[in-house]
C-alpha cells in the first residue's frame, strides 16, 4: 500500500505549527526540521510525533531555505524511498489530505503541484493577481536522483522531468498575510473573559470587523474555509451570519405558502426541518391560530442555528437543535406534516439516508421536501450545499425509505423543485 510522508522546515513558529500538522495528522510519517526555534515548536512538533531534525537555519546565506529543505529531503529519500511526499510550511493548513492519502495509488507521475489559496489581511479575501495559484512540485514519489537548489525560493528538481499536473482536490491554504490575526484573535479572547468595559455584542463587532477588512482584493464566500480553520479561530458564528443575510424577513411567499399546504394536506400538525429564522413556522401558526400540542403551537421548528432561534420571531415553538435527533425529540408519527424546505442537500449522503429514516417514523402522514437539483443555478450558488443530483436521484431516495410519491398540486409556488411523499 503506498504510503505518504509530510516535510516541513521552521523556526519559531509554534503558534501555527500545531494548525498546520493537525490537517496533515493522518500522514504515515511526518518530518519536520527545525532551524534553531526558541520557543516551544519542537515539543509541538513532538506531539504530533514528528521526526525531527534540529538543524540551525543559516539565515545569511543566501541558499538557506534550499539547503535546509534538502536535509528532509535527504532523510526521505534514505528512509522513504518510493513513497508520496507533501512539502507544505508550518503557516499553512492542507485541505483535502485525507482524500488524497487514499487515493496515493493512482498517482502514477513523479512531481505535482496543488493549489494554493493565499488568505490577504483577513479571512475572507485571497490573493486575485492570479485565476488560481499552483505549489510547483510540492507533491512528489520520492526518487533518488531528486534535490533541492540552494536558492531562497527552492523549488524541486527531479532529473528529467517537468511537473505539468495538479491536484485538484487537494488545496494548501496559506495564513502568510494574515498572521496579525492570530495576534488579534489572542486579544479578542482576553477581552472577552477580562473586560469589564465592553460587553460581548460590542467586542464581537470588534472582532468580525477586524477579521474582514475590505479590501481591491477576491472576496470568497468564508463557509469555504475549512471546518478546522473555522472551529480555531472560533468564525462558525460569523459563518452563520454570513449565511443568513437576506434570508431573516417574512415575505408573502410564506404566507401563501402555508395556506396553500394547509388546505391541501388538510393538517393541524407541521414540523419544519431546519426552520431558520422561523418564517415559515410563523406563517403556519397565524393562520391556524389555535393550539394543538402543549408546547402551545400547531407548527414547530427544528433549526441547529442558535442565531437563527434568538431571531424576532423565535418561540418556544422553535427547538434549538440537529434534525439529526429527530427521533430523540418526537415519537412515532407524531406530526401528519413534516416539511424540509432547502434543509436536506446540506446533509452528507449518510445523514441523509439517516434523517429520511426518522422522518418516515416521525410523520403519520406526510413529506413535503423542497431542493436544488442539477439545472437549477440555486445548487452551486450556495457553498454549503453538499448534495448534488437530479430530481429523479432525490425521488427515488425518498421512496427507497419507504415513501410513495404524489403529484405536487399546480398551485403550489416553485412547484417544480418539491417532491411529495406520503406514508
Amino acid at each position: 500500500m503506498d504510503k505518504i510522508v509530510v516535510c516541513l522546515i521552521g523556526q519559531d513558529t509554534s503558534e501555527w505549527l500545531d494548525l498546520a500538522l493537525e490537517s496533515v495528522k493522518d500522514a504515515d510519517k511526518i518530518v519536520y526540521i527545525d532551524g534553531g526555534s526558541s520557543d516551544n515548536s519542537v515539543d509541538v512538533a513532538r506531539l504530533h510525533n514528528a521526526h525531527i531534525i534540529e538543524r540551525q537555519f543559516e539565515r545569511e546565506h543566501p541558499g538557506a531555505i534550499g539547503r535546509a529543505r534538502q536535509t528532509y529531503l535527504n532523510y526521505v529519500k534514505k528512509n522513504c524511498d518510493g513513497w508520496m511526499c507533501l512539502v507544505i510550511d508550518p503557516d499553512e493548513v492542507v485541505e483535502g489530505f485525507s482524500k488524497l492519502k487514499e487515493n496515493l495509488h493512482f498517482f502514477n507521475k513523479t512531481l505535482y503541484s496543488p493549489t494554493m489559496r493565499h488568505l490577504i489581511n483577513d479571512f475572507c479575501h485571497e490573493d486575485a493577481t492570479k485565476p488560481m495559484h499552483l505549489c510547483l512540485n510540492r507533491l512528489f514519489r520520492i526518487k533518488q536522483c531528486q534535490n533541492y537548489p540552494e536558492t531562497e525560493h527552492s523549488v524541486l528538481h527531479s532529473k528529467g522531468e517537468k511537473c505539468y499536473h495538479s491536484v485538484p482536490d487537494l488545496c494548501l491554504w496559506h495564513f502568510g498575510y494574515v498572521k496579525n490575526k492570530l495576534e488579534l484573535y489572542n486579544k479578542y479572547k482576553n477581552h472577552k473573559s477580562k473586560s469589564k468595559i465592553h460587553d460581548d455584542k460590542f467586542l464581537d463587532s470588534w472582532y468580525y470587523s477586524h477579521m474582514t477588512n475590505r479590501y481591491p482584493v477576491k472576496e470568497f464566500d468564508i463557509n469555504e474555509l475549512p471546518k478546522l480553520i473555522k472551529d480555531r479561530f472560533e468564525l462558525n458564528k460569523l459563518c452563520e451570519i454570513e449565511y443568513f443575510k437576506g434570508r431573516t424577513s417574512l415575505e408573502p411567499k410564506h404566507l401563501q405558502d402555508a395556506k396553500d399546504w394547509i388546505k391541501y394536506f388538510k393538517t393541524d400538525s407541521v414540523l419544519f426541518l431546519g426552520s431558520g429564522f422561523g418564517q415559515r413556522v410563523f406563517a403556519v401558526n397565524s393562520i391556524f391560530n389555535y393550539k394543538v400540542y402543549d408546547s402551545g403551537c400547531c407548527a414547530e421548528g427544528i433549526e441547529i442555528s442558535k442565531l437563527a432561534c434568538e431571531s424576532p420571531f423565535y418561540d418556544d415553538n422553535i427547538i434549538n437543535d440537529t434534525i439529526i435527533n429527530l427521533d430523540k425529540i418526537y415519537v412515532k408519527n407524531q406530526v401528519k406534516l413534516i416539511v424540509a424546505y432547502d434543509i436536506l442537500e446540506h446533509l452528507s449522503y449518510d445523514e441523509l439516508d439517516n434523517v429520511l429514516k426518522q422522518v418516515y417514523e416521525t410523520t403519520s402522514k406526510n413529506i413535503l421536501i423542497s431542493v436544488p437539483v442539477i439545472g437549477d443555478p440555486n445548487l452551486e450558488a450556495d457553498s454549503t450545499h453538499k448534495i448534488k443530483q437530479t430530481k429523479e436521484w432525490w425521488i427515488n431516495k425518498i421512496e427507497s425509505k419507504g415513501f410513495k410519491i404524489i403529484p405536487t398540486p399546480d398551485n403550489f409556488q416553485y412547484k417544480e423543485q418539491i417532491i411529495i411523499g406520503e406514508k
